[in-house]
């Protein structure tokens, strides 16, 4: 009888947590340590990303993917910069049944850097290495997750002729999934 309960209570668990892939979109904002472009009061940059996540079945608790993230920031004096950035990600979920729970980290893997005043572009900056690390937590709704990632992001952008765009801050961000 013991054997037949634990069985339906394993079969009983959400289908989120025994998928082999995860999508999600989200939005979030990153609030900058550093407020200085320039001289220009540069606060906050905020945008979309996409995460495409693989768990693999024998270690579930982890997953390894990709992030794509389109991040716009108003740096003054009529110049708007967007930021692409690529990264591979990797999460360990503590706890991964209804409610999740876990560290996240993405090192950027391709970047692109561009500002536009009066129309021109200007995209001859340099991304370096950037990185982020964080807390995700949410809830799964049977295929279909809700949840939120806070962290910090870490990262310079080589300005020629100037000094460098510091996007370092603590970021946070919504997210919607599916499991599949």
């Amino acid at each position: 009888m013991k054997k037949i309960l634990v069985s339906f209570l394993f079969l009983m668990l959400p289908l989120s947590s025994q998928a082999l892939f995860e999508a999600r979109v989200g939005y979030g904002t990153t609030k900058m340590d550093e407020d200085n472009y320039l001289g220009s009061e540069v606060d906050d940059m905020s945008g979309f990303n996409l995460d495409l996540i693989f768990e693999p079945p024998l270690i579930s608790e982890m997953g390894f993917g990709v992030r794509y993230e389109k991040m716009t920031m108003d740096i003054g004096s009529g110049t708007e910069a967007d930021f692409e950035r690529i990264s591979a990600l990797v999460n360990y979920r503590f706890i991964d049944l209804i409610t999740y729970f876990g560290l996240i980290a993405t090192v950027g893997i391709s970047n692109d850097f561009s500002t536009e005043t009066g129309g021109v572009t200007t995209d001859n900056y340099d991304p370096k290495l950037n990185y982020s690390f964080g807390l995700e937590g949410g809830i799964s709704l049977g295929l279909f997750s809700i949840g939120a990632e806070i962290g910090k992001l870490k990262g310079e952008i080589e300005n020629p002729g100037n000094p460098d765009i510091d996007i370092s801050g603590y970021y946070g961000k919504v997210l919607l999934g599916v499991g599949f």
